[in-house]
C-alpha cells in the first residue's frame, strides 16, 4: 500500500471508528432508559439483560451505519482539507480519485457487507432481543395468536373475508365470500365460522348462500356444508406474518423467505403486491443508504470551504430530510396507492427513489468539483 494510501486510511478509518462508538452508545443508553420501566418491574435475570443488549448492540452497528460512515467521512476529510494537506498533495500531481481511491473502496465494501448482513442475520437478531424484550408474568397466560379483518382472493377469483382467524385453532369466524361475473355480483356466501380439516380444506358448516342473476337475488339457499378453496391454517400465519399492512413491524423484521411467500401468494391470485414489493426491495436499498450520505460527504468536506460544525449540522439536516422521505415513502407503501402507477413503473421502484435522488445530487456536484480539482493537478 502507498504511503499516500495508508494515510487516507488512517484519516478515514479513525473518525469512523470514533463516530461509530458515539453513535452506538447513544442508541443503547435511549433503548435503556427506554425499558428502565420493564426492567425495573419484572427485575430479568442480569444474563437476560446482557443477552439483550448483546443482541441490540448489533442491531444498533447495522442500524447506525450510514450515520456513522458519513459523519467520519466527513471529520477525517474535512480535517486533511483544513491543514492544506488536501491541496499540497493535489498541487504535487496526484488526482482527486487517486486521493479518494481508500475511501470509496471501503465505503462500497462496507455497503455490500451490510446487504449481505441485513438478508441474512437481521431479522432473526431482532426475533431473539424480541423474545428477550417481551418479558411475561409468572403465571399469565400468553395471549392466542390472531388475525382481524383479513381480505382474499381465491384462486378462483372469488373473494373471501373473514373477520377473524384464529390460524392455531384452525378456525375463522365471521366469513363472506363473493363471486362476481362480468363486474356483477353472481354469489355471495355468509357463515359464522369455519373450521380446518386437514383432508377436505377449510369447511364451512350451515352457511346461507346467495345466487344473483344480473345483480339480483335470485334464490337464498342453506347447505349443509361447504369448503373453502383457501391454504391452510399454517400458511395463512405466515402470509399474515408477512403482511406490510398489518401490525406495526418494520421493513427490517421480515424475513426475505416472508416475504417471497406472500409475494408469491398474492400474484397467483392477482392481488396487489407494492407493499410486500418494497419490503424486499428495502433489504438492497437501505444499506446503498452508506454509499449515498458517503459521497454527500465527501464532496462537503473536499468541495466545498465548510468549516466543521457548520458542516456536520448541514449533514445531520440533510440525513434527516433523508431519512424522512425514505420512511415516507415506506409509509405509501402500505397504502397501495402506488398501484395506480405500477403500468408505468416497478412497484418496487418508490423504495430507490430516495437513495437515487440523493445519489444522483452528490454525483452531480461532486464530478463538477472533481473537474476543477483535476484541472489544478499539474500532471493533468
Amino acid at each position: 500500500m502507498r504511503l499516500l494510501d495508508r494515510e487516507f486510511t488512517r484519516i478515514f478509518i479513525w473518525p469512523c471508528l470514533f463516530s461509530l462508538v458515539i453513535c452506538v452508545f447513544l442508541f443503547l443508553i435511549a433503548d435503556f432508559f427506554g425499558l428502565l420501566d420493564e426492567l425495573i418491574g419484572y427485575q430479568p435475570a442480569v444474563q437476560t439483560v446482557i443477552l439483550y443488549l448483546y443482541y441490540r448492540f448489533i442491531y444498533a452497528v447495522f442500524f447506525m451505519l450510514p450515520l456513522v460512515v458519513m459523519l467520519g467521512s466527513f471529520w477525517g476529510l474535512n480535517s486533511w482539507r483544513q491543514s492544506n494537506q488536501w491541496t499540497a498533495v493535489l498541487n504535487s500531481g496526484s488526482s482527486p480519485a487517486s486521493l479518494l481511491r481508500v475511501p470509496l473502496v471501503t465505503i462500497c465494501l462496507l455497503t455490500v457487507a451490510a446487504i449481505i448482513f441485513n438478508i441474512l442475520f437481521i431479522p432473526s437478531i431482532i426475533d431473539r432481543y424480541k423474545v428477550l424484550e417481551d418479558y411475561q408474568i409468572p403465571g399469565e397466560t400468553p395471549p392466542v395468536e390472531s388475525f382481524q379483518n383479513l381480505r382474499f382472493r381465491m384462486l378462483d377469483g372469488s373473494t373471501v373475508k373473514i373477520g377473524k382467524l384464529l390460524p392455531e385453532a384452525g378456525i375463522a369466524e365471521d366469513i363472506v365470500v363473493m363471486r362476481h361475473e362480468e363486474d356483477l355480483l353472481a354469489e355471495r356466501i355468509d357463515a359464522e365460522e369455519a373450521q380446518f380439516n386437514p383432508d377436505k380444506g377449510w369447511q364451512v358448516k350451515y352457511p346461507e348462500v346467495r345466487d344473483f342473476e344480473s345483480g339480483r337475488l335470485a334464490e337464498i339457499t342453506r347447505p349443509t356444508e361447504i369448503f373453502l378453496a383457501l391454504e391452510p391454517p399454517g400458511v395463512l400465519k405466515k402470509i399474515m406474518q408477512a403482511n406490510p399492512r398489518l401490525g406495526g413491524r418494520r421493513p427490517e423484521e421480515f424475513t426475505v423467505e416472508e416475504l417471497r411467500t406472500a409475494i408469491r401468494f398474492r400474484q397467483r391470485r392477482g392481488m396487489n403486491t407494492t407493499a410486500e414489493q418494497l419490503f424486499y426491495h428495502w433489504k438492497v436499498s437501505y444499506p446503498l443508504s452508506i454509499i449515498v450520505l458517503a459521497i454527500i460527504a465527501i464532496y462537503l468536506a473536499t468541495g466545498t470551504r465548510m468549516s466543521r460544525p457548520a458542516g456536520i449540522g448541514l449533514l445531520l439536516l440533510l440525513a434527516l430530510l433523508y431519512w424522512a422521505i425514505f420512511h415516507m415513502v415506506l409509509a405509501y407503501a402500505k397504502t397501495d396507492y402506488f398501484s395506480l402507477f405500477s403500468p408505468y413503473l416497478p412497484e418496487y421502484s418508490p423504495v430507490y427513489f430516495t437513495p437515487g435522488l440523493f445519489l444522483f445530487l452528490g454525483v452531480y456536484y461532486w464530478s463538477n468539483r472533481f473537474q476543477a480539482l483535476r484541472s489544478r493537478c499539474p500532471s493533468s
